[in-house]
């Protein structure tokens, strides 16, 4: 008999031991970038992403660590700044209820978002927690920062373009006292290498203003892989929230001159309004479709992003894509104004429809055989016309 039990425990030693194996391995092959802890906030598990990402540790550094050292929290030398953040997120694990806050991790510019969600036994005991560490502040606030940059950008290039068209006056200026002096027999040593430096400056800032364009980012690429790279990224997201994302491309989908991370923004931009008006909404069974279709006889590759969030009035809709409208708490109100000016400047056009509480759809047109081909300045100066 005692021979019996001690054959089961083994059994359930070993057990255990595959089951934190393939708990290990779970965790490593998930692209999003998590910690599971237990109840005492240690860290049980770490994703790559989360370790390369976040972090920047190895993994041997991270298990069975306190989270809040691992995040860099010194509570002898406590922060002032982050504090706060470290209390919250301490008071959010040991709380039975899910949690969402901003964090900001030393050494890092931007703030992630981070969600605390407990995972519980069939009986509802908490066993452990997921925290999360959602991009999407980060994302928001490095978009600021290039909308500033280029802001400051297109005001310098203003005034260098000014600059410019003076130096050509005051050249086109000396080129005229120049061959009156010659007509009049009137020599003056100084002006030939005073027109000269003139041009030559003139080249310069020719020079300078063009050197904003990147041609090399634009070029034939494929709808359909812009779709599949980007459901791949956003794949753990929806999991985690319990969304099915789902694709469905057309096979004839000819490739389109276009700026391939452009159009990804796009796309990325819509499937982030997806989600959050599917939590807004707070019922199961939520979905994304992204699917893609061919108009051979309009000459036009179509890009659909449909979901069954909270949807939207005719009021909204017709808001979709001014500046600074948001319906989402945590909302900019730029991503959709952006994302419009993107695909119109490949030529093409973005429309919006949908209902109250019966979802969305998002409708992206883009020509196969554009008239202009996409330019970033072109971006750039739109943007700077904003007033942001």
């Amino acid at each position: 008999m005692v021979k019996n039990a001690k054959n089961k425990l083994e059994r359930i030693e070993c057990w255990m031991s595959d089951c934190e194996s393939m708990l290990l391995q779970i965790m490593s092959a998930l692209s999003s970038p998590l910690l599971l802890l237990d109840n005492d906030g240690t860290v049980l598990a770490a994703t790559d992403a989360c370790l390369q990402q976040v972090l920047h540790q190895t993994r041997d550094a991270v298990l069975n660590q306190p989270a809040t050292a691992v995040l860099g929290f010194d509570k002898n030398n406590p922060d002032a700044d982050t504090l706060g953040e470290f209390l919250a997120l301490e008071d959010a694990l040991s709380s039975p209820r899910a949690w969402k806050g901003k964090f900001n991790l030393p050494g890092s510019d931007f703030p992630w978002q981070v969600v605390v969600r407990p995972l519980r036994s069939n009986s509802g005991r908490k066993l452990a927690a997921l925290l999360i560490f959602d991009d999407s502040l980060r994302r928001a606030a490095r978009l600021d920062n290039f909308i500033q940059k280029q802001n400051q950008i297109a005001q310098a290039n203003e005034l260098v373009h000014a600059a410019k068209n003076m130096l050509m006056s005051l050249s086109g200026s000396v080129q005229v006292v120049m061959k009156k002096c010659e007509l009049q027999n009137v020599y003056i040593e100084s002006l030939p290498k005073l027109y000269a430096d003139l041009q030559d400056t003139v080249a310069q800032f020719n020079s300078f203003l063009q050197a904003g364009n990147s041609p090399n980012a634009v070029g034939a690429a494929s709808l359909n892989q812009l779709v599949e790279e980007t459901a791949r990224e956003q794949q753990t997201n929806f999991t985690l929230n319990m969304l099915k994302l789902q694709t469905s491309l057309a096979e004839n989908i000819p490739q389109i001159k276009m700026d391939k991370q452009r159009l990804k923004q796009v796309l990325q931009n819509c499937l982030d309004n997806s989600r959050a008006a599917i939590l807004q909404k707070g019922q199961p069974g939520g979905w994304v479709r992204i699917s893609t279709q061919f108009d051979k006889a309009a000459g036009v590759v179509r890009l659909l992003v449909e979901d069954n969030g909270v949807g939207l009035d005719a009021e909204q809709a017709a808001r979709f894509f001014e500046l600074y409208h948001t319906t989402k708490p945590d909302g900019s109100g730029i991503g959709n104004c952006i994302s419009q000016s993107i695909v119109r400047l490949h030529g093409g056009q973005m429309l919006v429809s949908g209902q109250p509480g019966e979802g969305c759809t998002v409708c992206i047109e883009l020509p196969v055989e554009p008239a202009r081909q996409f330019r970033p300045d072109d971006l750039y100066a739109e943007i700077a016309s904003f007033g942001l």
